[in-house]
């Protein structure tokens, strides 16, 4: 049975666990083909597929979600007198909420953070590093900044970076709708590596604390520093790329809670909704204000998760805020102008 059985299963599951499941399931598949004898050919259909779905964002969230741990672990050339290593990639999340007036400029700054001090944190706290030296790109993204390389390109980049010294990895300005005023909170990642000997299984201690404090100081420091009106900064927990692409849990569902917090100072009481456009993996997040008028929240954005999840996701930000919440709606047609 290959990958794309699974795939199209997860796709057309109806619920978080079934969903899961058969991402679990594509995943081990794919480790397994890719691992064997036929790997080249293994690798070569993956590719393939990637790229024959990039008309389909769903379908393509999703394969690189299952097929991010092939890429996240890049293997080094061999070097004479020095053991066997790879790279092991992975994000670290920040949740930034900027002040209303910063929303007029923030899309001309191409945010930068200090690199080797997120680096020396990291090291000091022996959360991640014990394995070997670590290695981050002095820029931060949003998620779909790195959504545009793949997870392969990714890790591409990074092995560049640790052969040749050069950081090509490329940020964008941040998107900001000055006429979205409540959507002020996102997501930004630190990318990073750690040098690994072959045979390491895991580079998270997570049995020491995560030091938040520190690292929010060092982003908050540098965002300011460029000149933008930070509210608030919050650090979470380094994982992995496949956690990054999650829009349904982790950082990506805390700043859904965050920008509908914004909402609910900027406009008041809201009943909230979240337009589903059919499968092609993009939903926007609406508000309908005690007049009757409508307000576009958090503007269109791409998933993989189901629909399902997705309303369940929203109901509990609201449930949180103190929000009402009236379910999924799916219109009939969508300018997906905004794509985030």
């Amino acid at each position: 049975m290959s990958f794309h059985h699974y795939l199209d299963k997860a796709l057309a599951a109806t619920s978080a666990s079934q969903q899961m499941d058969a991402f679990k399931d594509c995943a081990q598949l794919l480790v397994e083909e890719v691992s064997g004898p036929r790997h080249d050919q293994a690798v070569e259909q993956l590719l393939g597929e990637l790229q024959a779905s990039r008309g389909r964002p769903r379908r393509l969230r999703a394969l690189e979600f299952c097929s991010s741990v092939l890429f996240d672990k890049a293997p080094l050339p061999a070097t004479a007198g020095q053991p066997d290593a790879f790279l092991w990639l992975f994000a670290v999340p920040f949740q930034v909420t900027l002040s209303p007036q910063a929303l007029t400029s923030a899309s001309t700054v191409k945010p930068l953070v200090d690199a080797d001090a997120v680096l020396q944190i990291l090291q000091a706290s022996a959360y991640v590093g014990q394995h070997g030296p670590l290695r981050a790109s002095s820029r931060v993204f949003r998620r779909e900044d790195l959504q545009a390389h793949g997870p392969r390109g990714l890790a591409e980049l990074f092995v560049h970076a640790e052969l040749h010294g050069e950081d090509l990895l490329h940020t964008l300005p941040l998107p900001q709708e000055p006429q979205l005023e409540a959507f002020r909170s996102m997501t930004l990642f630190v990318l990073a590596a750690c040098r690994c000997p072959i045979g390491t299984t895991r580079i998270f201690n997570r049995a020491v604390a995560w030091p938040d404090q520190e690292l929010q100081a060092v982003v908050q420091a540098a965002l300011s520093a460029q000149g933008l009106a930070v509210e608030s900064v919050t650090s979470f927990p380094a994982h992995s790329l496949a956690e990054m692409l999650f829009r349904c849990a982790g950082p990506a569902a805390m700043e859904l809670q965050a920008n509908l917090a914004n909402a609910k100072q900027a406009y008041g009481p809201l009943e909230v909704s979240v337009r589903v456009f059919g499968d092609s993996g993009y939903a926007d997040i609406m508000g309908k204000a005690q007049d009757g008028s409508k307000l576009l929240l958090v503007p269109p954005f791409s998933f993989f998760e189901t629909s399902a999840d997705l309303g369940g996701c929203v109901a509990s930000a609201c449930q949180a805020v103190g929000l009402s919440y009236s379910g999924v709606v799916s219109p009939r047609s969508v300018q997906t102008t905004a794509l985030h």
